[in-house]
């Protein structure tokens, strides 16, 4: 029982740098909702709309795991900037820097998730590893999405 109760501590830590990374990301692209201008604007703000209901749910579902792991989930402010890859933006940016802004965070994002993914396979909990592996595919798609973006080609 011990052993199981520092794996589940181990993996509640992964977890949390993931919560926080999460929750800045979904942070960011509200904000570019809100604040998008120009000819694409109602492209992109239906766009970052879609983005963050869906991030939104991230979220809510690794804070939901953390809690099934017997964790706790410290949501606030203060942590979730602490303890994110992700850093916040502190000015007023063009549509096509929100798009590069976006696209290098979902980059660290999916490194973040790999490398989480690969050390709590040591502990062999594999309903963590599937619900990563989840979220992983829904930053590899919006990647995807936003790369297709910026390509001028």
């Amino acid at each position: 029982m011990v052993k199981k109760q520092v794996s589940s501590s181990i993996i509640c830590e992964i977890l949390e740098k993931v919560l926080a990374s999460e929750y800045v990301f979904y942070t960011k692209i509200r904000n570019y909702h809100w604040n998008v201008k120009g000819e694409n604007f109602n492209d992109l703000h239906l766009f970052f709309e879609k983005q963050y209901e869906i991030f939104d749910v991230v979220i809510d579902d690794v804070a939901e795991r953390i809690k099934q792991l017997d964790g706790f989930a410290d949501a606030t402010l203060d942590n979730f900037l602490k303890n994110s890859l992700i850093s916040e933006d502190d000015k007023k940016l063009e549509c096509s820097d929100m798009i590069k802004h976006l696209t290098f965070d979902c980059d660290k994002i999916i490194v973040l998730l790999n490398s989480s993914i690969k050390k709590i396979n040591k502990f062999d909990d594999f309903g963590t590893i599937d619900f990563l592996t989840n979220v992983l595919q829904k930053h590899e798609k919006l990647h995807w999405q936003l790369s297709s973006m910026l390509d001028k080609k």
